[in-house]
């Protein structure tokens, strides 16, 4: 029986490839994200920068640089 895996940062590149591959089926759902969206991602290197720690627990750190549009 296969074994669930929680995805960290080394999973990224096969993440990254799955929605590629699939990402007119997830548009006919969703509306798509748009390539500026998915080229954010392609020049990343995998893997996570410090560790966070969490109440005890270790984690990892993401920083997400967000652009504020004007509202119409």
């Amino acid at each position: 029986m296969p074994e669930l895996k929680r995805l960290d940062a080394g999973h990224a590149p096969a993440v990254l490839a799955f929605e590629l591959a699939n990402r007119a089926y997830f548009a006919a759902s969703v509306s798509d994200r748009g390539d500026d969206f998915f080229d954010q991602f392609t020049d990343r290197p995998a893997g996570p920068a410090d560790p966070a720690h969490l109440g005890g627990k270790s984690g990892t750190w993401f920083q997400r640089d967000l652009v504020l549009e004007p509202q119409v």
